[in-house]
């Protein structure tokens, strides 16, 4: 698919994109020798221990998209990205896939012009393993992007949010706090409560909030619309970052309620 890996550079190229000059790199160089003979002739009939500093040379990114995945604020490596983007027939595909690298890097490069692409993580899907640590997805930015430019695909991490109470298969009854445990790595985290049936594949939700903020928990004080005592439902947490990226915990929490 035209994707290929490569070292990942320090996290402050990967936002500034910088071009040094092999001129300047090898003057500099040049100069540091110079300068590291002249003071060891000087020192020649001196016993004393000296150290010569010599600046460390990164090279910058190529053209295309980069990010990072972590996990509890460190990083995640091993774990498979896909680029998607809007194919010739309309609805988004999978343009390609890869791995994240020691750092938790991720690279794509020798694009073509993408239409509308976003960068996502698949708990169990895409050669990643089905993990219950782990978030069930995460989606980046959308991201406009221009052959031959070099893009932020986003930063994300894919630890799971914790759910606490109630605990999973409980009856309860309204008024009914949800509580979960806040990522401590991520506090830009907007949470949003869901409650859906637990027989539904898709999740859509019967209930939810929205923008709840950097908190632990949501209290439902009373059932509305089509509500059902006895049916198993299950609630369950999303995340929303202030960049437009979006990911939902593992899986919902069974429940029933009774009157």
């Amino acid at each position: 698919m035209g994707v290929e890996l490569l070292p990942c550079p320090t996290r402050e190229l990967w936002r500034a994109g910088w071009r040094i000059d092999l001129t300047v790199v090898l003057a500099v160089l040049f100069f540091g020798l110079m300068a590291t003979m002249s003071a060891s002739a000087a020192l020649a009939d001196d016993d004393s221990d000296y150290f010569v500093f010599l600046p460390l040379v990164e090279r910058s990114l190529p053209p295309g998209i980069h990010g990072r995945v972590t996990c509890w604020g460190e990083p995640a490596p091993g774990i498979t990205v896909t680029l998607w983007h809007i194919g010739s027939k309309g609805g988004y595909v999978p343009f390609g896939h890869t791995q994240t690298q020691a750092d938790g890097g991720y690279h794509f490069t020798a694009l073509p012009e993408l239409s509308d692409p976003y960068v996502a993580y698949h708990n169990g899907e895409y050669g990643n393993v089905d993990n219950p640590a782990y978030l069930a997805c995460w989606f980046g930015p959308a991201l406009k992007y221009t052959p031959g430019e070099i893009a932020d695909g986003g930063d994300f991490d894919i630890a799971d949010v914790r759910k606490l109470t109630p605990v999973a298969g409980a009856t309860t009854t309204f008024p009914v706090t949800f509580t979960w445990e806040p990522r401590p790595a991520t506090p830009q985290d907007d949470y949003w409560f869901e409650v859906y049936y637990q027989g539904d594949t898709y999740r859509m939700p019967w209930f939810y909030t929205s923008n709840l903020g950097y908190v632990g928990s949501y209290t439902w004080a009373s059932p509305c619309c089509d509500f059902e005592y006895g049916q198993e439902y299950a609630w369950n947490v999303r995340i929303f970052w202030p960049d437009g990226s979006f990911g939902s915990s593992y899986a919902g929490r069974p429940v029933i309620f009774s009157p």
